[in-house]
């Protein structure tokens, strides 16, 4: 089996997707969420910081 085949059955389509969840919202995490929310996914973004949603809504 070709490594392109096996990749495909191990791994979803990308078009499968519909959501994406980003677990921490610093740098990182905000423009993982942005880069998803840009791209046209819903975006669902989660933080033990409560504050740190005031900062990251634009």
């Amino acid at each position: 089996m070709s490594s392109s085949k096996m990749d495909m059955e191990v791994h979803p389509s990308i078009s499968t997707l519909t959501m994406v969840k980003t677990i921490g919202a610093g740098t990182m995490g905000q423009g993982i969420a942005q880069a998803g929310a840009l791209a046209g996914y819903d975006v669902v973004l989660y933080d033990v910081a409560e504050g740190i949603f005031e900062e990251t809504v634009y």
